[in-house]
């Protein structure tokens, strides 16, 4: 689920609210910019960082919908150390804009429509109390300066960031690339290692096909970011994944993890392969992988053990924890689209 979808889903039904979004950080914090949290007058959605900050955040937004009017906007810093009392000992900006009435269906649909596969941006002009706009094309708004457009380029080039405040002379703006997606991953394995990865998986950027030709071992209940699946041809399987997907193998039959790493590292154009095993396990498959012709450079690509050096143990909760912490460090260092991918991106963001 792209982070346009993720906004649109939890607002949709809602008829007044505030969205309150981190957009500036000074020193250390508990979120990054972009963060942001969904308040109503009875509940909040998402977190900026928890504790006194957000709960202070939740107060000053509640306070908010108590005004009248169809749009507002604010800002404020707050120091997380002296005034929160937050051992952080940072300060964050945070942008607090309520959405009601024709505004906030306006904003919700306009974050509904999928659009034609070009990027899509927020805009907020945080000087002022211009509405918040989702934008998708330069030649379809003439009143956003140069740098928004500049800055919508590098957040698509795939930059760690997907949110950004920038300035043009006395103006602020807050951009947001909305489009940014999950990582796939094709999760090979219902076992005891698989159910409890899956759950770890679930509030993050990841899309999972769990699969398993063993229909009677999946869990009754699924995350919402994953699907349980049991074809009959797992290498048809492998073919029809698209660039980047993450592989990871973990099956109750050695045999079977062989084929499927040998099928994976053949097709090459993978984001990444984990298999479950030991060192022994992987000087094994490396022989036999290597007369069945991968290369030796190829077979780099095989990450096996699986899970962070640093998170010892045999237990399956423990390698699932060490997995699902090696898949978050490996998305935050890879960008999520091709080149190719980027650079038509990009070209659609000047026409």
């Amino acid at each position: 689920m792209s982070l346009r979808q993720d906004l649109y889903e939890n607002l949709v039904g809602l008829d007044r609210f505030v969205i309150v979004t981190v957009i500036e950080i000074n020193g250390s914090a508990p979120r990054e910019v972009g963060a942001r949290m969904i308040v109503t007058e009875e509940s909040s959605q998402g977190s900026i960082g928890g504790g006194n900050l957000e709960f202070q955040a939740i107060k000053n937004a509640q306070a908010i919908l108590a005004q009248p009017q169809e749009f507002t906007r604010k800002t404020e810093f707050s120091g997380l150390g002296i005034t929160l009392k937050q051992c952080c000992g940072g300060a964050v900006q945070l942008m607090y804009e309520m959405f009601s009435g024709n505004m906030a269906d306006e904003f919700i649909h306009d974050l509904g429509i999928e659009g034609d596969g070009r990027p899509r941006y927020s805009v907020s002009s945080v000087s002022d109390d211009r509405p918040t706009r989702v934008v998708s094309r330069r030649k379809d708004v003439e009143d956003l300066p140069d740098s928004v457009w500049d800055t919508a380029r590098e957040l698509v080039a795939g930059s760690s960031e997907y949110s950004r405040l920038v300035s043009e002379g006395s103006t602020q703006w807050f951009i947001t690339h909305l489009n940014e997606k999950p990582i796939k991953i094709v999760l090979f394995g219902a076992g005891h290692v698989g159910k409890a990865l899956v759950p770890l998986l679930q509030n993050l950027s990841f899309q999972i096909d769990w699969v398993d030709q063993r229909e009677d071992v999946f869990p009754s209940s699924i995350p919402d970011n994953a699907r349980a699946l049991s074809p009959d041809d797992l290498t048809s399987l492998i073919d029809a994944q698209p660039d980047g997907t993450f592989f990871v193998v973990m099956t109750h039959d050695h045999g079977l993890d062989y084929e499927l790493c040998l099928h994976i590292l053949k097709r090459r154009n993978f984001g990444w392969l984990g298999l479950i095993g030991s060192n022994t396990k992987r000087q094994r498959f490396e022989q036999r992988l290597i007369e069945d012709g991968i290369s030796s450079f190829t077979l780099q690509r095989l990450v096996c053990p699986i899970g962070l050096p640093s998170i010892r143990g045999k237990y399956p909760a423990v390698i699932a924890l060490s997995t699902a912490a090696q898949l978050q460090e490996i998305r935050n260092r890879m960008a999520i689209s091709e080149d190719a991918e980027r650079s038509v991106l990009q070209a659609e963001v000047q026409t």
